[in-house]
């Protein structure tokens, strides 16, 4: 499961908004209340967010003081991590020849 994980130093109870920007605005807007109880752990599960560029506002209190952080993250889908079709023309067994020279154990590739 994919998480947005924060550690607190205290335990914490409070509410995180999270946002889907694009150029044509806001998309997509969810809340999540949260308290970590005597955990100071934190996270938030995304594995269920469209891709797309977010923004996470997370709003607390500790100690009747009211604290936020606010950051961006981009979501991506997981068939992205290394998208083979892009690299595909430097494959080792491109059919245009060899990749290597023989003349010399670091040569550069032969032009044809």
């Amino acid at each position: 499961m994919k998480c947005l994980q924060f550690s607190f130093s205290h335990p914490v109870k409070g509410s995180a908004c999270l946002t889907r920007i694009s150029l044509q605005g806001v998309q997509d807007r969810r809340r999540l209340k949260f308290n970590t109880g005597e955990n100071t752990e934190l996270s938030l599960p995304i594995d269920d967010l469209p891709e797309g560029k977010w923004k996470l506002l997370l709003e607390w209190e500790y100690e009747e003081r009211s604290f936020s952080h606010s950051s961006e993250f981009d979501r991506v889908p997981e068939n992205t991590l290394f998208p083979a079709p892009l690299f595909a023309n430097a494959s080792l067994f491109h059919s245009k020849g060899t990749p290597f020279s023989t003349r010399g154990k670091y040569a550069a590739a032969d032009s044809e």
